[in-house]
């Protein structure tokens, strides 16, 4: 059950995709990518089953922040590089 937020940082290049993937069956969660310091390139409160991929367009240092209210679930985030020339 999750109850708090979870939060991690993932280093980004420009062109890599990062996959999220969410699933929770109570409760609610709240979803927030970003670099510090800009707006989110994804928000989602009150998040519902998803399965999504974001195009990152800036090198970086990504937040990645989990919030949840009584969710019981699971959520992943995956990075998917981008193609190297």
């Amino acid at each position: 059950m999750l109850n708090r937020e979870e939060s991690a940082d993932l280093n980004l290049s420009e062109g890599d995709r990062l996959q999220v993937d969410l699933s929770h069956t109570e409760g609610t969660v709240n979803v927030t990518v970003g670099l510090e310091g800009k707006e989110p390139i994804y928000r989602g409160n009150r998040q519902q089953n998803a399965d999504f991929i974001l195009e990152i367009d800036e090198l970086g240092s990504y937040h990645i922040s989990v919030s949840g209210h009584q969710a019981k679930g699971y959520v992943s985030f995956a990075r998917i590089p981008g193609e190297q020339e």
